[in-house]
């Protein structure tokens, strides 16, 4: 019995590999993806000839999800992880550099267009950008990251590309957004360019109420980018000042999860809890560089920068 029945299955299936399904075309779509250019190492390498571990998001990937948070992109790359205990708080990880740092994004050197955005003290205010104002994201892992000075994590590289034109080009864009839990965003955007000039001004502003008590933020930033390229110099200015608070709730127990997860951190004999406290983050940034690029020939050139900035923090 056990035999018929073996024989019959291997028929069957001899039969399926025999017998094609005319259903299915036998025509081959041959398709060319766009190249993946990484810039990491100041080369313009080929994604997969970079010798080095790095990830890139274009602005398809980076429009696919929510246009508030960076988080849920970065958390589709490999060896990165990306935390929000709180909304405007993020932790920021790449293949487990921040073990031992309890908030904020450290052992990680982050760029925009070139210019360093961490400070001295190797910490990166990452909730000061808006992702309205990348269009590029490089991720370079481990020590190969080390040509951007000392980081034991690596280096994020934000780009947002200011295209010139060969004529005079205005362009006006708003954009509103409202979702749950009190969330508003808002956003105003002029962008110019002629041949050797462009500019892009841009005002956003967010607010949300949070899922949890003592979860609000509030956040308006205002930047400024513009391009200037000459015969052989190029010079490329950033400017930005945000202005952002958000509450934080802090932990609870199991218990009172249980009992209401939207709880926040609730008073434990003399210690008032986080609403009676009045816990938040107030930053104050404004922030300003200028990037010179000389051409000294068609294979040879410097690139110098200054940059200044200044934050006014609380954290009572």
């Amino acid at each position: 019995m056990y035999k018929n029945a073996l024989f019959l299955i291997v028929f069957i299936i001899g039969s399926l590999k025999a017998f094609p399904n005319p259903y299915i075309s036998s025509r081959v779509i041959d398709t060319t993806l766009k190249e993946v250019v990484v810039t990491a190492f100041n080369t313009g390498q080929r994604w997969k000839d970079a010798p080095a571990a790095v990830a890139v998001l274009q602005a398809k990937e980076l429009n696919t999800f929510s246009p508030v948070s960076m988080v849920p992109v970065m958390n589709t790359l490999p060896g990165v992880r990306m935390e929000e205990r709180s909304p405007g708080s993020y932790r920021f990880s790449i293949r487990g550099s921040l073990l031992r740092s309890p908030f904020g994004v450290r052992n990680v050197k982050v760029y925009w267009n070139e210019i360093p955005i961490s400070d001295a003290t190797g910490n990166t205010y990452l909730n000061l950008l808006d992702l309205q104002q990348v269009s590029k994201v490089e991720i370079a892992k481990g020590p190969s990251a080390s040509t951007y000075g000392a980081g034991t994590g690596g280096v994020v590289l934000f780009n947002r590309f200011l295209p010139l034109s060969d004529s005079i080009r205005n362009s006006y864009s708003v954009s509103l957004l409202a979702g749950s839990f009190g969330l508003q965003q808002a956003m105003a955007e002029w962008k110019y360019s002629n041949a050797q000039f462009g500019s892009i001004l841009q005002l956003s502003g967010i607010h949300s109420n949070g899922y949890r008590d003592q979860t609000a933020l509030n956040k308006t930033t205002i930047s400024w980018q513009t391009s200037n390229k000459l015969k052989q110099q190029e010079f490329n200015t950033l400017f930005f000042y945000t202005n952002l608070k958000y509450q934080t709730p802090g932990a609870i127990t199991k218990a009172q999860m249980l009992i209401n997860p939207t709880l926040s951190r609730q008073a434990a004999g003399s210690l008032p809890g986080a609403i009676q406290q009045k816990t938040a983050v107030y930053n104050q940034t404004i922030f300003g560089a200028v990037k010179h690029i000389y051409h000294i020939n068609d294979q040879l050139y410097s690139k110098s920068f200054l940059s200044i900035n200044h934050t006014q923090f609380k954290n009572p």
